[in-house]
């Protein structure tokens, strides 16, 4: 039965979720600086499931989240169980957008479900919009917890002094390479000196991932100015903000080299996008990286840490650990991330002024 004041367009069993969408639609597009953000809370939200939130909505959105909240109150969904943080509140965990929507959504979902059920907290993780948006999360106060690539682990602990806590393991090791792909069918060959870089990747269409990529753009821009290339001026490059939009971008011709993270390209998108990885080939690794690594605020209660560390041990669902191209999960600490400071410092990068974004 509809609700006499909800619009005739909406009606049915699947109304609150209809609504739900369409104040989600209507707020997406606001101004989200970190001044405008508020994380979303409401208990009933979190167990009803009506729709996959991925970022924080606008303050001048209340109006709509109002809505929203009636909406699914309406709709009969229950209180959230676990124990939030020292004060009550529920511990909020950000990811970085490695990529697209779909089966990453779900994943992380179910990532929720673990670790609050293993940890007795009350957990929320949410999809960032892009990976500053989870350095600013954490700056601002309005995430606990955030999954960062190394590159913008670094970054977010300069700025905000965030700490490692857990890492990933990848057949059983807690380490990942850069990898340059290229269509199967190109003239490019394997480049391993710099002067096969100069010869055969200078004036091609490069495709990055997220200006904030380990994987996806610091370690290859510092493969490029190692091999004596300026980036911005000798390649035609593009930042795809994804690591399977840089695969489709490659295997779809519209970029001759693409940079990717090897984890997530042979343990995940192998199997989500079969038909664009048979269609390239790698002609580039780096050395090995230290995995992504997932780091809380300075100020976050240590015994908090301490169980959210023990949930991520003990996780073993394939599918949360599909999800990043992973096998487990591992304890992680600040220092295993210094090679990267060290490759942010030969680039040039001054870390606590750095802008994720470019600007």
């Amino acid at each position: 039965m509809r609700h006499p004041w909800l619009p005739a367009q909406l009606s049915g069993r699947g109304w609150a979720r209809q609504l739900v969408k369409r104040n989600y639609q209507y707020v997406r597009g606001m101004d989200q600086s970190p001044a405008n953000i508020i994380p979303l809370t409401t208990p009933s939200m979190r167990r009803c499931n009506s729709v996959n939130w991925l970022c924080w909505l606008p303050r001048r959105g209340l109006g709509a989240l109002l809505a929203v909240t009636l909406a699914v109150s309406l709709a009969g969904c229950g209180g959230s169980a676990g124990e939030g943080g020292p004060s009550g509140a529920p511990i909020r965990i950000l990811v970085i957008p490695t990529q697209g929507a779909g089966e990453f959504e779900a994943a992380m979902e179910k990532l929720e479900r673990e670790l609050s059920q293993r940890s007795g907290l009350r957990v929320e993780v949410r999809i960032g919009t892009d990976y500053a948006s989870v350095v600013e999360a954490l700056r601002f106060g309005k995430a606990d917890v955030g999954f960062f690539g190394p590159f913008t682990y670094v970054v977010a602990h300069a700025q905000s002094g965030v700490r490692a806590f857990v890492t990933q393991t990848v057949d059983g090791k807690p380490y990942y390479h850069s990898y340059l792909i290229v269509p199967r069918d190109s003239e490019i060959p394997e480049l391993k000196t710099a002067e096969d870089f100069v010869r055969h990747v200078k004036g091609k269409r490069v495709a990055f991932a997220d200006p904030g990529s380990t994987s996806g753009s610091l370690i290859p821009r510092l493969a490029l100015r190692r091999a004596g290339l300026d980036w911005e001026r000798d390649i035609q490059y593009t930042f795809t903000g994804h690591h399977d939009a840089v695969l489709t971008a490659v295997a779809g011709g519209k970029a001759d080299i693409g940079a990717i993270d090897s984890a997530i390209f042979t343990g995940q998108l192998s199997k989500t996008l079969p038909e664009a990885y048979a269609k390239v080939r790698v002609v580039w690794q780096s050395e090995p990286l230290y995995q992504y690594p997932w780091a809380a605020r300075p100020d976050l209660d240590p015994q908090v840490v301490q169980k959210l560390q023990q949930a991520f041990l003990e996780i073993q669902d394939p599918e949360i650990l599909r999800a990043f191209g992973a096998d487990g999960f591992v304890a992680a600490e600040d220092r295993l991330y210094d090679p990267i400071r060290e490759a942010a410092a030969a680039m040039g990068i001054d870390l606590k002024a750095y802008d994720l974004k470019g600007k």
